[in-house]
């Protein structure tokens, strides 16, 4: 598969859940820049009586190569997302945010940087966890191969991201 056919079947996938973005106002080269804003709230016998308000979200890129994904790629794109992790404002009642990085790659992944992105791990706490948390997926997509290499936090999402 193409990668151009795959980014265009993901975002017809993730369109109904996604509030895509230009991709242009960012740094780095990104094809996909997805949001989404999920509100759960818990009431007593009416509406107006609100128990708690939630807010989980999610923020997606997406980046196809047409060379071999090198462990430079890798920690420019992670060190940029950290970056972002670190400027995020949370606002009220919010609970977490993931961020989802997925780089797609026409060709194989090297074992190095599989065994990288399987235990990378990044965590973000905002004031002692009481207003919330962030975390960081990681998905690599080897359309060689078809195969998807995620660290923990991706092992989740990665169902999204299948072939």
């Amino acid at each position: 598969m193409k990668v151009n056919t795959y980014i265009e079947i993901l975002q017809r996938r993730l369109a109904p859940f996604f509030n895509f973005k230009s991709p242009k106002e960012y740094t780095l080269p990104l094809q996909l820049v997805g949001e989404l804003n999920a509100t759960n709230e818990r009431y007593l016998l009416v509406r107006k009586f609100n128990i708690y308000t939630i807010n989980n979200d999610e923020y997606l890129f997406v980046q196809s190569f047409n060379e071999p994904i090198t462990q430079i790629t890798l920690s420019t794109y992670i060190s940029w997302i950290k970056t972002k992790m670190q400027t995020l404002k949370p606002r009220q009642n919010h609970m977490t945010s993931s961020y989802i990085l997925v780089l797609v790659s026409e060709f194989p992944v090297s074992e190095e940087s599989i065994n990288y992105i399987t235990t990378f791990k990044y965590h973000k706490d905002y004031f002692l966890t009481l207003k919330g948390w962030s975390d960081l997926a990681l998905i690599i997509v080897d359309l060689t191969n078809d195969k998807i290499i995620t660290n923990k936090f991706g092992k989740k999402a990665s169902v999204n991201f299948k072939l």
